[in-house]
């Protein structure tokens, strides 16, 4: 019996990005590029991340990561201090994605941020993106609190017990966290104003009963701050295979970001402007490349 062998199939290349927690909005929109993204040439790998500054320093130091999802607010705070040495020269940025909203969680007898004044209050884990938009807002309302390194449904239960007072959560809205919150009746959100000492990259949003219908009551807002979620690359070397396999990435999801924005796919690509610049930051240069040509 004659047999035949199949020939070889060449394996995918393979681009790494560090994306957030299982119930935030970054791993959805990593796995949303994936999905549109995937064919038999290219895989994007999607990684469970631990916050905005972790994923900086993610980006930079560990092998396989090509890209990462942060915070707007961290990026700027990094530059400013230096407190990842090389930061700035190690990355670059493709586009802004949407924007995330700061949500401030506590029981419902709670009516005012002023309550909080010396309360202990969730804020993500150590060295997270939350913890430091949240020290910085927070500071800038003149509110001293109690910080206390738990996120996600950590939080939540430690406020249903009355072990803090708040939990904050700076994640794009709808959050399936919040969503599916159990007895959401117990909750409340409530508004938080832009201190005027507090500048780029916050300003002001609604939330509203169609975010979160079990929180919000129909024809109510809560007022809050928002902050952009960035995607960022390693500033390989040019003309790398690395580079250019980016280079690749870049030019396929810039041409795919009308799928994203009317497919199957998390709400926040409707809000995505590929034109939408980075004070502070130096673009990936084959996204600007193909902006200038598009």
């Amino acid at each position: 019996m004659l047999s035949y062998a199949l020939p070889a199939r060449a394996e995918p290349e393979r681009i790494g990005i560090m994306s957030g927690g299982v119930t935030g909005t970054y791993v959805r929109i990593a796995q949303n590029m994936a999905d549109a993204l995937d064919s038999n040439d290219l895989r994007l790998i999607t990684m469970l991340g631990r916050g905005s500054r972790q994923n900086i320093k993610d980006l930079i130091e560990l092998d396989g990561v090509d890209l990462a999802i942060v915070q707007s607010d961290v990026l700027r705070e990094v530059a400013r201090t230096n407190e990842i040495p090389g930061a700035v020269q190690s990355i670059r940025y493709i586009t802004k994605l949407y924007n995330e909203e700061i949500h401030v969680l506590v029981r419902s007898d709670v009516s005012s941020i002023k309550y909080l004044e010396g309360a202990a209050i969730a804020v993500g884990r150590q060295g997270s993106g939350t913890e430091m938009t949240a020290s910085i807002l927070f500071e800038g309302l003149g509110i001293q609190f109690d910080p206390v390194n738990v996120d996600g449904k950590e939080a939540i239960d430690a406020l249903a017990d009355g072990l803090i007072s708040a939990a904050v959560f700076v994640v794009g809205k709808p959050s399936s966290l919040l969503t599916a919150l159990e007895d959401p009746q117990r909750f409340r959100l409530i508004d938080v104003r832009l201190p005027k000492s507090v500048e780029f990259p916050y300003f002001d949003v609604t939330l509203d009963h169609d975010d979160y219908p079990a929180l919000i009551p129909p024809g109510e807002r809560v007022s809050t701050v928002a902050v952009g979620a960035i995607l960022a690359a390693f500033n390989w070397r040019v003309g790398s295979r690395r580079y250019s396999l980016l280079e690749r990435f870049t030019n396929e999801l810039f041409s795919s970001i009308e799928l994203l924005r009317s497919g199957p796919y998390h709400p926040k690509w409707k809000g995505v402007d590929l034109k939408t610049q980075v004070p502070g930051w130096t673009r990936f240069q084959p996204a600007q490349d193909w902006l200038a040509k598009n």
